[in-house]
């Protein structure tokens, strides 16, 4: 029996879970996952290359599962790419986050009026300026930086043609 019929036969067996992880007697491991689960998180089905679903399912961190799911070709390396862009952008906005906070403290002194004057346009502005006002402790600007990331992207791509041309721009 080759490796992917049992994977193919082990996948009939993994009902109402997310999957099943085998190992293989040379250490390798294989990750299975429930068709069900599948299709409840969009990872499959007739909407799930669109390209607001797969920005979704990249920034909540579900790609792989589709990326595994595809078969070599021109689909499979068009969603690589673009996870990667997304992936790029979205820790461009999290250093972003973090730098405009920075200035915020070190640049302006905790001018608001000046601050905002000079980086209103600034990707993440709206966001850096909503942790100020909620005094969001430093010690959890990463986690914060990468939440807010995630909303801006989301927000920007939360319909297909905004979605495209979002991907277009990268």
């Amino acid at each position: 029996m080759k490796i992917l019929d049992l994977l193919l036969l082990a996948r009939e067996y993994v009902e109402n879970e997310e999957g099943e992880v085998i190992t293989f007697s040379d250490s390798q491991m294989a990750k299975i996952k429930d068709l069900h689960y599948l299709q409840l998180h969009s990872l499959i089905g007739p909407d799930s290359y669109r390209e607001n679903i797969l920005i979704c399912t990249i920034i909540s961190g579900n790609i792989d599962d589709v990326i595994a799911a595809l078969v070599p070709g021109e689909k499979k390396n068009k969603i690589v790419t673009m996870d990667e862009k997304v992936t790029k952008e979205f820790n461009n906005l999290v250093t972003n986050f973090i730098s405009l906070r920075s200035e915020y403290f070190f640049t302006y002194n905790e001018n608001r009026k000046d601050f905002a004057l000079a980086l209103r346009n600034k990707p993440m502005f709206g966001s850096v300026m909503k942790s100020l006002y909620f005094g969001e402790l430093p010690e959890n600007i990463e986690k914060i930086a990468e939440e807010s990331a995630k909303e801006y992207i989301l927000k920007q791509t939360n319909f297909l043609g905004k979605a495209k041309d979002w991907i277009e721009g990268l």
